[in-house]
């Protein structure tokens, strides 16, 4: 973990058209990322999960937008590997990472995308059945983050199809909420429906 706080902050890379998101990552940052892959095959998800289930949530306790990154980093590589026992506290995992997404740096929110989209495909269909109705409002509000195109929000909700999470269903309830009705609402049911029929 303490090998994936070793990455720089570039603001310039926020507002570029860019999609590398490894830029300014360190030796020792892809270091860590392999190293942590290794561990969680050799050790198996009933080792890694107890721990991984104390130490994240600490991480998270912390300012230090470089530990809310690597937490997020972590916990979307250990699922990768562990999914049938990160299962069993699939809501802690879903809580924690979407109690990240308003996070102020634009690199957590990215790394909160990712974990969201790692998730829903390892522990698929149990997160889109149980959880849908929270996560989908939090992917549709990460859209407006105009301002840091490199998050390419809409890329990353792109990987969850329209079997996964029922986006018709998201709009109906927002729109209801908002008392929204005409073309905009159209056209914003339009858009990430669009995005999300694209993947």
């Amino acid at each position: 973990m303490k090998m994936l706080l070793d990455i720089e902050d570039d603001p310039g890379l926020h507002s570029a058209d860019s999609e590398d998101e490894d830029a300014n990552e360190s030796g020792n940052y892809s270091a860590g990322q392999e190293c942590l892959d290794r561990l969680v095959i050799s050790l198996g998800g009933n080792m890694i999960v107890p721990v991984a289930s104390e130490l994240l949530p600490a991480y998270l306790d912390v300012p230090e937008w470089q530990k809310h990154h690597a937490t997020l980093i972590a916990l979307a590589q250990i699922a990768k590997v562990s999914s049938k026992v990160m299962i069993k506290n699939l809501e802690q995992m879903v809580t924690m990472v979407l109690n990240t997404f308003p996070n102020p740096h634009p690199r957590v929110r990215w790394a909160a995308i990712n974990a969201i989209g790692q998730l829903s495909t390892d522990m698929g269909p149990d997160l889109q059945v149980q959880y849908h109705q929270r996560v989908l409002p939090a992917l549709a509000a990460s859209m407006d983050d105009f301002q840091n195109p490199q998050d390419y929000f809409a890329d990353e909700i792109g990987v969850l199809s329209p079997n996964q999470f029922q986006v018709d269903e998201l709009y109906a309830g927002k729109l209801d909420a908002e008392g929204t009705s005409g073309s905009s609402a159209s056209g914003e049911h339009n858009s990430l429906a669009g995005c999300v029929y694209s993947a």
